[in-house]
């Protein structure tokens, strides 16, 4: 097992001091281990949250709309959930960069002038 030592403002340590004191973890380690391990379980189930909305926009297929179709039921959708607060919020969003994703077909682009326009951006050529 690996040791590991860490400095941490007062307030902090006096937090996992109480942690220990109430009970809930033995030590400074169990602590810890438990916070990685917490941390661990986020982040896998962020990146399984991912996969599974990846998985089933690769399944959706094809689009008929346009992006800036897209982006603005984008932006309609945040604006009726809340996400987009006020008119500045609104056309920031609107004026949004993107990168062409080749799998949307956009302008009256097919998926291999889209796909040549993907390798060329990732080339960082203009």
């Amino acid at each position: 097992m690996s040791r590991l030592t860490i400095s941490m403002p007062d307030q902090m340590n006096e937090w996992v001091e109480t942690q220990i004191r109430a009970g809930r973890y033995g030590n400074v380690s169990e602590y810890f281990r438990d916070l990685v391990r917490r941390d661990q379980e986020r982040r896998e189930g962020a990146i399984r949250q991912l996969r599974d909305l990846l998985d089933r926009a690769d399944a959706s297929g094809l689009t008929g709309r346009t992006l800036p179709e897209i982006m603005e039921a984008a932006r309609v959708e945040a604006w009726e959930r809340g996400l987009l607060r006020d008119i500045r919020a609104m056309d920031e969003f609107r004026g949004l960069e993107y990168r062409r994703n080749p799998r949307v077909l956009d302008n009256g682009r097919d998926a291999r002038e889209c796909e040549q326009h993907r390798r060329r951006d990732a080339r960082g050529a203009h």
